[in-house]
């Protein structure tokens, strides 16, 4: 079931059961907390990473060398972390089952959460899960050390961010019956103001652009004013281009057109042919062939309803 990683591991402890929440559905993960107790259980993703969930649930833990696994001692079993671990478990799991995160993100949040816990019991708070004001009291000092270690220069903003909301992010997780609103954390990390500002485009380029936006909305306005049916031909840039629905568009090469496609456009003669079984669009038939031109524009027109119907999607060739 699992990689030799995984099996080495499971050899050097005992009392631990690995769920792996890639390969269960959500109510068998459930079933098996419910069977084992979530301080028996130790959480693996489908790239095998491990997350020894259940081992918070024990005032001390152990930490075996080289895994990711720590033993403990049933006397040092502590009720409220397990009722605490058990909510966050069961919300985290179905966070993912439901599409909400993926199996990487749950994997980051719980690497987060490991943080947080255990630089809460090495700071004054090894009974955090008592309830949840200990929890929000711990969360916002570790919060304030995160600023810290930010505005010193070593966490980047984003990292910083991750590290002072993802505690704070699974608070109703843990204590699901508490009725209070409770706010995140002062200080917050700033915003960082470090970015890289959008280039200004050469005033050549500009003018450019603009010039053949006013161009598009004079030839079809004309057009529109004109009652020209289709197909017909707009001057764009110096160029005579051809403008039809999009329906009649020509395919790629080895592609068949849609069925719904009763018409084909027929770039030597400038006129429509119409698609039989005997004539179809192919890759071999040469004024089909799309490497001789290039599509050079492609709009959707912004004229009211009325003339939406008949403009709704407009390709120039």
């Amino acid at each position: 079931m699992y990689i030799v990683k995984v099996k080495s591991y499971l050899r050097r402890v005992s009392g631990v059961t690995v769920v792996d929440i890639n390969k269960l559905s959500l109510s068998e993960i459930d079933d098996k907390i419910d069977e084992l107790g979530i301080h028996k259980v130790a959480f693996a993703t489908k790239d095998e990473a491990v997350f020894h969930v259940g081992s918070h649930c024990f005032r001390n833990r152990y930490r075996i060398a080289n895994t990711a696994f720590y033993q403990c001692q049933k006397f040092d079993l502590d009720a409220n972390k397990c009722k605490a671990l058990d909510g966050w478990a069961r919300n985290a799991v179905t966070a993912v089952k439901t599409g909400a995160i993926s199996q990487s993100t749950f994997l980051s949040n719980a690497r987060e959460l490991n943080q947080f816990l255990c630089w809460s019991y090495n700071n004054g708070y090894p009974d955090l899960f008592d309830s949840v004001e200990t929890y929000y009291e711990a969360y916002s000092e570790y919060s304030n050390h995160i600023y810290e270690i930010h505005m010193g220069g070593k966490y980047t903003y984003h990292t910083a961010t991750l590290k002072q909301s993802a505690p704070f992010t699974v608070l109703y997780w843990f204590f699901p019956e508490t009725t209070i609103n409770f706010k995140q954390a002062l200080p917050k990390v700033p915003v960082s103001l470090n970015y890289n500002p959008t280039p200004v485009p050469p005033e050549d380029q500009v003018a450019r652009g603009l010039k053949l936006c006013t161009e598009i909305f004079k030839e079809f306005t004309d057009a529109l004013l004109n009652g020209n049916k289709y197909p017909f031909k707009v001057n764009l840039m110096d160029d005579n281009l051809w403008a039809f629905p999009i329906q009649w568009l020509c395919h790629t090469k080895g592609t068949r057109p849609p069925t719904f496609i009763r018409e084909l456009w027929h770039y030597n003669t400038g006129t429509l042919i119409p698609q039989t079984n005997d004539f179809a669009l192919s890759g071999t038939t040469e004024p089909w062939k799309l490497s001789r031109m290039k599509i050079k524009i492609r709009m959707c027109s912004l004229f009211t309803d009325s003339v939406w119907e008949s403009w709704r999607m407009i390709v120039f060739y």
